[in-house]
């Protein structure tokens, strides 16, 4: 539980000290959908979901920063079953407005393992796989964001992994890293 509560203390503070700047601040809920992977795996993506909160600061009329925390569902499927990983990503997003409706982003991220569990193909037996994972994985954010008005937005980003998904390595065995594409719609208040 502990482990859980930092990203939320983090985001938190960043948070606040950013809303004493004089930057235009919004803050809004997302939720869409993964299309997740891990490379070198030898398997093929899962679909997942994510949700979570963000703050979007415009500084200028063509930059701004955008952290978010969101729950992340991501795994992969291999020959004999699936493993499902869900983290507690913290990403923080520099954006590039190119027009007044679409802004390029691109920044950090830090994730936080919440669960990891492996699901063997015809068996309905779950197998909690977290002491064989990282608890943190760092990644590069990039992607774009459409707004549709003021209030609805529409993301596709790509997130690349950094850091070995495996806690250790057997004797053989390549390093395998995140890899997930998001699509999301956002509601700013």
């Amino acid at each position: 539980m502990k482990k859980s509560i930092i990203p939320i203390v983090l985001f938190f503070l960043f948070s606040y000290a950013n809303s004493q700047t004089k930057s235009e601040g919004h803050f809004g809920i997302k939720l869409g959908f993964n299309y997740a992977d891990i490379t070198n795996s030898g398997g093929s993506p899962i679909v997942s979901y994510h949700l979570g909160i963000f703050l979007k600061y415009k500084i200028s009329d063509k930059t701004g920063i955008q952290p978010e925390l969101l729950f992340s569902g991501q795994g992969v499927k291999v020959y004999n079953g699936e493993f499902y990983f869900n983290y507690i990503n913290v990403p923080l997003l520099f954006k590039y407005y190119a027009t007044k409706k679409l802004n390029l982003e691109i920044g950090p991220q830090l994730c936080f393992l919440n669960s990891a569990e492996s699901k063997a193909f015809g068996g309905n037996k779950t197998v909690d796989v977290s002491n064989r994972i990282n608890y943190n994985d760092y990644s590069l954010v990039f992607g774009g964001c459409y707004d549709v008005d003021k209030n609805i937005s529409i993301d596709l980003r790509y997130n690349l992994g950094l850091t070995q998904v495996q806690y250790y390595l057997t004797p053989n065995e390549t390093p395998s890293k995140n890899s997930v594409f998001q699509f999301s719609l956002g509601y700013k208040f």
